[in-house]
């Protein structure tokens, strides 16, 4: 560091151990050009709210003093190179900060709950990005073991972000000292490698932050006294952990970790509270050696380190955004205490992260209690929820800047798609069905519809024994196997996965047939995603649905899933279903529907960026 805020000289004074590093120490961390990523380069390995950081730094006010989009031909809008350089040189100053600490001096503020009992920093592990970029190896795989060599990892230890002709890229965890020596890394061609902090911003995925701002996004009727917490669709925060020791965990484990974390971000809000409360933010004592708030820590809000590169310039972006966020959301008063007590936390299928339900449908019964328990009022009930956008949004930012945290992002709300009838499908001109007049009608094939459920009573699916209700037999002449493990055992009149499954493979057992389904003769696996054909719960997804369908190889492997998200970059959601079909699933079909928003009816033409996930994920089929 090269100039030491009067603030730290004083800590040094207080604790009696180097607390922050002094220069030499930091230049010795901060990768030099060649050793580091461009902010382009860091923008076509990953899409995180870096995108919407540069893109806000293109509005300027115009003579009316309205934001509008600057017309510039630049690569980069002006103090986007700034803002680049500040979020870097703050992510290698945590680290170092956090790391170089006096190992000879006790220090017990400075700890870090890890879901294993308590640990200091110094023991703990930062997320990086690390491209392997030597010239001496010719493919992806040399340089995997080159990489794996000099981290003294394991394959499950890195995710490989990119590979090319001319550099693999991976997400690592790893030390401070394991960087350094890898930044030092050279050979007679430069650099071997180009490393970044995963630094809060970076972890979380574009258009998060302007997701979660929309009006239909932060939960309603949140209030202590309420016992139905459900609110047409559970409103997810999801969580992935970093690389690592993550392939080990189970369920507990899973719990365990996610609750410490969430202790540290409620920990690190109820310290900037009270040096708000207390005008701390320049006042230092003992109690605050050590950076104990969200605004210390994330990069956007933080003076505390050198932050002579986030200038005027920069400072135009959303600054006042999140700097608001943070003081009307977890570092106000309230602390978003009603939002914490209601919150659910359920671990992904894979334990390689978890969800935050932040309005629970099911709320447990000692969550409840102490719901009806809070002596608060209804107004700081529903200003310290989930209700609160500023909640939301300061504890996507607390989160972000936890060690043990890779990515955060939040799930969008699931909308039924369309369906055409059998001959549309088939040839789009009336009365002609080519597949059916050549036999292709689906004979020995299972579909399994994941939609609202089906009308088993109706006359293309029944009769349906009792009996296939969460149980296979495969004497039914229509419907196998009936799964409630996201909903229950029907849907209503006229319901979309009743429409759906009769388009896939319906049969009239009377009556005319011209409406039969374009694989009438499959028989038919049915995931029930709603109660009473009411919103999907995507609880469990997808790895309960392929479970439940495929039988151990002896059921469906054929998926229509004709429903989807809104349109977003590569998510979570998309990782697991191609992990799933490129793995344990790799013989499944999984369709999915493309959506219904890719015309416009105006223009009469094409939409960019409507198709919405999993129809949007590498390894599933999207369907028209």
């Amino acid at each position: 560091m090269k100039a030491t805020l009067p603030i730290l000289l004083t800590l040094f004074t207080l604790t009696s151990c180097k607390i922050a590093p002094v220069k030499g120490e930091l230049d010795s961390l901060v990768a030099s050009p060649s050793h580091s990523l461009t902010i382009n380069q860091f923008q076509d390995l990953l899409f995180t709210e870096i995108h919407d950081e540069v893109h806000s730094l293109r509005l300027v006010d115009d003579s009316d003093g309205r934001r509008v989009l600057e017309d510039r031909k630049d690569a980069l809008p002006t103090g986007a190179q700034d803002l680049w350089e500040h979020i870097i040189e703050h992510g290698w100053s945590y680290v170092a900060e956090m790391q170089i600490a006096d190992p000879t001096v006790p220090n017990p503020k400075r700890s870090l709950h890890t879901g294993r009992g308590t640990s200091t920093f110094q023991d703990s592990t930062f997320p990086f990005l690390l491209c392997n970029k030597s010239a001496q190896h010719t493919s992806g795989a040399q340089r995997l073991q080159t990489t794996l060599e000099d981290i003294g990892a394991i394959h499950d230890d890195l995710i490989t972000v990119y590979n090319g002709d001319q550099k693999t890229c991976y997400h690592i965890s790893t030390t401070h000292n394991v960087a350094k020596k890898l930044i030092s890394k050279d050979e007679p061609t430069g650099g071997v490698y180009a490393i970044v902090p995963m630094t809060d911003i970076m972890k979380i995925s574009v258009n998060t932050m302007a997701e979660v701002s929309q009006d239909y996004w932060p939960p309603k009727n949140l209030q202590s006294h309420d016992t139905d917490m459900s609110d047409s669709w559970e409103r997810l925060v999801r969580v992935a952990f970093v690389t690592g020791e993550r392939t080990t965990f189970t369920e507990e484990h899973v719990i365990s970790k996610a609750n410490a974390i969430i202790e540290h971000v409620q920990s690190l809000g109820k310290r900037g509270a009270e040096k708000r409360r207390r005008n701390l933010q320049t006042v230092a004592n003992d109690y605050f050696d050590s950076p104990t708030s969200i605004s210390d820590v994330f990069s956007l809000t933080s003076t505390r380190y050198n932050s002579r590169r986030l200038n005027a310039s920069s400072k135009k972006g959303r600054t006042d955004f999140w700097a608001q966020s943070l003081e009307r959301g977890l570092e106000a008063e309230h602390g978003c205490e009603t939002m914490f007590r209601t919150i659910h936390i359920r671990p992904q299928y894979d334990f390689k992260g978890f969800d935050i339900v932040l309005n629970p449908s099911q709320p447990d019964n000692d969550r409840t209690e102490n719901m009806n328990a809070s002596n608060t009022s209804h107004d700081m009930d529903i200003e310290s929820s989930a209700s609160n956008t500023h909640c939301i949004t300061s504890f996507i930012m607390a989160l972000s800047t936890h060690p043990s945290v890779l990515n955060v992002e939040v799930d969008t709300p699931i909308t039924s798609d369309d369906y055409d009838t059998q001959w549309i499908t088939q040839s789009h001109e009336p009365d002609d069905r080519p597949l059916t007049e050549a036999r292709l009608t689906g004979q020995g094939q299972i579909v399994s519809i994941i939609d609202s459920g089906c009308q088993t009573d109706h006359r293309f699916f029944g009769p349906t024994n009792a009996n296939t209700i969460d149980n296979w037999d495969m004497n039914q002449a229509k419907i196998v196997k009936y799964d409630t493990t996201n909903g229950d055992d029907k849907d209503v009149s006229r319901g979309h996965g009743t429409s759906v499954a009769g388009v896939v493979a319906g049969k009239a057992s009377s009556g005319d047939n011209e409406a039969n389904g374009i694989a009438e003769d499959a028989k038919l696996h049915i995931f029930d995603m709603s109660t009473n054909g009411g919103f999907y719960n995507t609880r469990r997804l997808p790895y309960a649905a392929l479970k439940s369908m495929y039988n151990n190889g002896n059921g469906a492997k054929i998926a229509n899933a004709s429903w989807s998200t809104r349109y977003s970059k590569y998510r979570t959601s998309c990782r697991m279903y191609d992990d799933l079909l490129y793995g344990e699933f790799q013989d499944v079909v999984f369709v999915a529907s493309a959506g219904n928003d890719g015309r416009n009816p105006s223009l009469n033409t094409s939409q960019m960026n409507t198709i919405g996930n999993p129809a949007a994920c590498k390894n599933t089929l999207a369907g028209k």
